[in-house]
């Protein structure tokens, strides 16, 4: 099982979760179960749906290569909007499809884990506090606050950072997802503009995180180019 998934998601340019703790990397508790949908939903037959998708990701969040640094990072965001968030050609992510399918034969624990992992949530982030394994989040976006479980360790982050996360539902808790985006500390205000001329524009939807995603890889990628021509409000909410 894991060398056909390590096999088939490799050709598709993937690491998922069983993948990379082969490779030394601690997975999240939900891990398995997502990699049972990863593994039905990048599997040989699903190769031109999986490039058709990987396509739009970059559209809408930035083109990243191979050889540059942030490629797995990006690729984990990837796997984790391809399985969890994009629709297919039936109208249904591919967790739901799942879910359908397989519903029947699930026991009733593996159920709501299932529906769990179809009810996840992203969205930007402001880090509140961060202590005894736990995180305190403020969602930027769709408003309300969460307390999530988070053991491992976040060096670096202090109060007031932006971050792209997923939260997970699992047994009775909330996770972070896998796939994690930590927006530079040099940007925060220049972010916190972005969002208020988002909302005074009407543009203060989840297509934001997209948005500021494609900017963390400008910043990235053009180290020279001052932080504030590149995180900042769309262009065209002003032509509207």
């Amino acid at each position: 099982m894991l060398q056909r998934l390590a096999t088939s998601c490799q050709r598709h340019g993937l690491y998922p979760l069983e993948v990379e703790r082969e490779r030394g990397r601690i997975a999240p508790v939900y891990g398995p179960y997502f990699d049972r949908v990863a593994a039905r939903a990048t599997g040989d037959t699903q190769l031109v749906e999986v490039r058709r998708a990987r396509r739009e990701f970059q559209e809408l969040t930035g083109k990243f290569e191979e050889d540059e640094p942030w490629f797995e990072q990006r690729m984990t965001l990837f796997l984790e909007w391809f399985v969890l968030d994009r629709p297919t050609s039936d109208g249904l992510t591919p967790v739901e499809r799942f879910l359908l399918d397989e519903a029947p034969s699930l026991e009733d624990e593996e159920l709501e884990i299932f529906e769990g992992l179809a009810a996840t949530h992203r969205s930007l982030m402001r880090l509140e506090r961060w202590q005894n394994g736990r995180i305190d989040l403020t969602d930027m976006i769709g408003g309300g606050s969460w307390s999530v479980l988070q053991e491992d360790s976040m060096i670096g982050l202090q109060r007031g950072d932006f971050l792209d996360l997923r939260i997970v539902p699992f047994r009775g808790e909330q996770y972070l997802g896998r796939g994690m985006l930590f927006h530079p500390r040099i940007a925060s205000e220049h972010i916190q503009k972005v969002l208020e001329v988002a909302h005074a524009s009407g543009h203060l939807t989840f297509d934001l995180v997209n948005m500021l995603a494609s900017q963390r890889i400008r910043f990235d990628r053009y180290r020279n180019m001052k932080v504030q021509h590149i995180y900042r409000p769309s262009p065209e909410w002003s032509s509207e």
